[in-house]
């Protein structure tokens, strides 16, 4: 197996224009007061869909009986039912800790931690955190060995493949980020153990190093992508989707397509061409489009998140391949307001999530929200 080393990627450093800001800071607006929360330091939970109309954590999402079932979707045109009402956590990350949040995944090992990556580039950097009642809390800084990114937007787990060790479960920490890149790279390390030494797990002044297992590329078979959503299937292969451009006002956009990348890297294959469904509540997908930030797949069922929402594709028969996944019933679940969704986890259950929020513009404190059944 290659050295990762010899596949270190050196990325220059991204631009934002002027137009990108007043967009960001009209999503602020759109976001509502649930920033003002998070600044404050304080745990925000209601029950979904209560009557604390003054939380826009409570009305993020309408709900409906839990008796409706989903409506099935094509591959075209999905439809959505809302979900039952939930509970909504939203905790404030400890300072100084991924405050880009750009992804994160569930631990195989310690189904109370959660790891996260930023998407600042540089050297390749995973944090971990344990979330109890009343909040999230460091649990480990892992810096890897000799590896740079320059837009690490995804993380997930998964097994290692065929191509790592057998009975271990991986992160894959994908550098897919950016509009117009020809190819992209998924950097996989043995999932850490979080422990309460610090010299194992690493703090965020004196991090722990991890060894790469293998950095793998792929490359686009068609034209340049954006991409922020990756997953992991039970082969080790890699789904990625696309994150088309924001739409002019008033137009549609393009569809979300789906890759399927081998496990050893290569060119990547267009499974299909959809649609995500537009959101019940459209606030900040009014200006950017309703464009997939992250994906996650969690038992029979694959979340994917946008600014606006969080879908559920649920498995319809135990066989069906994961790269069918746009074509099964799916549903709209009742999520948070954040300022800027853009990593999305499984609870493990079947039925929770979290979504890892970025700060968002003039903050400094990213933040997770919790969703429980």
């Amino acid at each position: 197996m290659a050295r990762p080393d010899a596949a270190t990627r050196t990325p220059g450093l991204r631009r934002t224009s002027p137009a990108a800001v007043v967009v960001s800071l009209l999503i602020t607006v759109l976001a509502g007061c649930s920033t003002g929360a998070l600044a404050e330091g304080n745990r925000t939970s209601v029950p979904a869909g209560s009557a604390a109309a003054a939380s826009p954590v409570s009305e993020s999402r309408r709900t409906e009986p839990a008796s409706e079932a989903p409506t099935a979707s094509t591959a075209g045109s999905p439809d959505t039912t809302p979900a039952p009402a939930r509970q909504i956590s939203v905790f404030p990350l400890p300072a100084g800790l991924t405050p880009e949040a750009s992804g994160i995944a569930r631990s195989a090992a310690d189904p109370g931690v959660f790891f996260l990556v930023d998407d600042a580039n540089g050297p390749a950097t995973i944090d971990a955190v344990r979330l109890a009642p009343d909040g999230a809390r460091r649990a480990g800084r892992w810096l890897v060995d000799q590896v740079t990114v320059g837009n690490p937007e995804a993380l997930a787990t998964g097994s290692c493949g065929p191509r790592g060790p057998a009975d271990t479960r991986c992160l894959y920490l994908g550098d897919i980020g950016e509009a117009d890149r020809d190819d992209i790279a998924v950097l996989r390390v043995a999932e850490p153990p979080v422990t309460d030494d610090p010299a194992a797990s690493g703090t965020v002044d004196d991090p722990a190093v991890l060894v790469a297992q293998e950095l793998v590329r792929f490359t686009y078979p068609d034209t340049p992508q954006d991409a922020e959503s990756m997953a992991v299937d039970t082969d080790g292969a890699m789904l990625i989707l696309s994150k088309p451009r924001k739409p002019a006002l008033g137009e549609q956009g393009d569809p979300v397509r789906l890759y399927r990348g081998d496990p050893g890297g290569g060119v990547l294959t267009l499974v299909t061409e959809f649609r995500l469904p537009a959101p019940l509540r459209p606030l900040q997908s009014r200006l950017v489009g309703v464009r997939p930030t992250d994906m996650a797949v969690d038992g029979d069922r694959v979340l994917v998140l946008t600014y606006d929402q969080v879908l559920e594709y649920r498995r319809p028969d135990p066989a069906a391949p994961l790269t069918d996944f746009p074509t099964w019933p799916v549903q709209e679940l009742t999520s948070a307001s954040l300022p800027q969704a853009e990593g999305i986890a499984g609870a493990g259950d079947g039925c929770g999530f979290v979504v890892a929020s970025e700060a968002g513009p003039g903050g400094s404190v990213g933040s997770l929200a919790t969703v429980t059944c």
